[in-house]
């Protein structure tokens, strides 16, 4: 088969299961919603420049992903589908463009073992099943970090322009991020080189590079400045890049050691050969391959394990280039040219029999999720896939790394199709979609709301932020819904004359969602 056709085998593959029931499940995470509905707004307004989240600026993030879902909207209509579309192509162009990385560098049967440690990764897919700027920005720095190395072994000025190309298009997704990672990870490969000197300094033309990067990356943020007069720019650089890094927003913070253990459980199942492959890593480090992937693995832990702020996907863009490291191990103990021990089997075995164990806690222990604890029984799939695999690895290793990867496939496969519309379906936005259907009904929301309404109504909702300002409201309106959190029914019911339609806890949060209407 040539590399033609099996690249184009891997990106449909890729694609399907990154697509899987991307437009059956709610918008409904909170980064989700905000950022759909931003882009919803973007476009109602013709207005591309200046991001607003229900009439207010939004200064998280910039716009490059917000383009990409007002293409997709205007294809195929405002709705999940649309707002995940891209995420998912670019998870499979990320999946082959490691898949080609290792094939010219490594081999066939690496580049067949990476698309398979990434396929098989539960986090990695969840990840590009968003409507939220991470895949696009995981995109962007592998391509970026593979384009770097392809000119470093060629010279050919075409792979620079590119490197500087997806710098500036990665920080016209994520900011400055898109070019801390990769310049830290590179400043580390460099110096392990011993290649700091002034020829190479010059080889990298970094007078062009700059107006490369600058050209992509530089006209948005300007007429974003101007047309806010700074406030956007002020916002995004000081709270949501300084801010992030020096203190714990959100309430996502922690010690050091998370940021590794959310890169170990990610890449699950293949994470658990880890060890194995650190000193296969240790013991070729001489090979720059190698040492430039341990490079780029390195620089994430180590940048994200010093930040304040510690959440499970700013690890991602690590994950391409540990799967190059990993392929390589698999690939030579499949082949049998390198001893392998059964025990990090036999330690999946355990860590696989104990999430289904904890699903069912976690579930039984939400009162509003009790009811489908039973969902649990479809992660003994791993367990399973586990004992398989130590059953088939006793005259060869390769078919017990099968048994891991099709028993975590089959899981993530059911997980978005069947698990989680089973657990979307229990939300508060999706049990109020029958209250608020239709164009003409008036809706407010007092103090605080889910911001997947947002993503629902045909029109921003009415902020009311005090017993005065909602009693005002009501006075000069009729038939209003008003959404809200439990906490706050008491303040809303001693001023209006309100029935209560859902309360429900809100997933991932502490708060309950609550949607009234005034009683007629």
């Amino acid at each position: 088969m040539s590399l033609r056709i099996r690249t184009t085998i891997i990106f449909i593959f890729s694609w399907l299961v990154f697509s899987l029931n991307i437009g059956g499940n709610s918008i409904y995470i909170l980064d989700e919603a905000k950022n759909a509905t931003c882009a919803l707004e973007m476009m109602e307004s013709s207005n591309w420049i200046v991001p607003t989240f229900n009439g207010v600026l939004r200064t998280d993030k910039p716009p490059l992903h917000y383009f990409l879902m007002i293409i997709a909207y205007k294809i195929f209509g405002t709705n999940e589908f649309a707002a995940r579309f891209f995420s998912a192509f670019f998870g499979a162009l990320t999946v082959v463009i490691t898949f080609l990385f290792s094939v010219k560098f490594w081999g066939q049967s690496v580049g067949n073992w990476v698309a398979v440690v990434l396929l098989s990764s539960l986090h990695f897919a969840l990840q590009f099943h968003l409507a939220v700027p991470d895949p696009y920005l995981i995109f962007f720095i592998t391509a970026g970090l593979i384009s770097f190395f392809y000119f470093l072994n060629e010279s050919r000025t075409i792979y620079l322009v590119a490197f500087y190309a997806s710098l500036g298009l990665g920080v016209l997704t994520k900011g400055p991020i898109a070019v801390l990672l990769p310049g830290f990870a590179l400043f580390l490969f460099v110096i392990c080189t011993k290649r700091l000197n002034w020829n190479f300094i010059k080889s990298l033309r970094l007078p062009v590079g700059t107006a490369i990067f600058l050209a992509v990356a530089l006209p948005w943020y300007w007429l974003v400045h101007n047309q806010t007069d700074g406030a956007w720019t002020q916002g995004f650089f000081l709270q949501h890049n300084v801010g992030r890094f020096t203190e714990t927003m959100e309430g996502h913070g922690g010690i050091f050691i998370l940021t590794p253990l959310f890169v170990l459980v990610g890449l699950l199942p293949f994470s658990v050969f880890i060890f194995q492959t650190v000193k296969l890593v240790w013991h070729d480090r001489q090979n720059e391959v190698v040492l430039y992937c341990a490079s780029i693995v390195t620089a994430v832990i180590v940048f994200f394990s010093v930040s304040s702020t510690k959440l499970p996907n700013y690890v991602v863009p690590a994950y391409p280039f540990l799967a190059v490291l990993l392929a390589n191990f698999l690939s030579k103990s499949a082949a049998g040219t390198l001893t392998t021990s059964r025990l990090p089997l036999w330690i999946y075995l355990i860590l696989a029999s104990g999430i289904p164990v904890g699903v069912y806690l976690g579930l039984k222990s939400e009162p509003y999720l009790s009811h489908l604890s039973w969902l649990s029984a479809f992660f003994l799939l791993l367990p399973l896939g586990a004992l398989l695999g130590l059953w088939l690895g006793r005259r060869r290793v390769a078919n017990a790394y099968y048994a891991l990867f099709i028993s975590f496939l089959i899981l993530n496969s059911l997980f978005f199709a069947f698990i989680f519309p089973k657990v979307d379906r229990e939300t508060p936005v999706f049990e109020s979609k029958a209250f608020l259907a239709g164009q003409d009904i008036r809706v407010a929301y007092y103090k605080r709301f889910n911001p997947s309404f947002a993503f629902y109504l045909p029109k921003p909702i009415q902020a009311l932020n005090s017993p005065k300002e909602l009693t005002a409201y009501l006075q000069a309106h009729e038939a209003v819904y008003i959404i809200s959190r439990a906490r706050y029914l008491d303040e809303i019911e001693e001023v209006a004359d309100v029935d209560l339609l859902v309360k429900k806890r809100d997933f991932f949060e502490r708060s309950t969602t609550i949607l009234l209407k005034e009683r007629e």
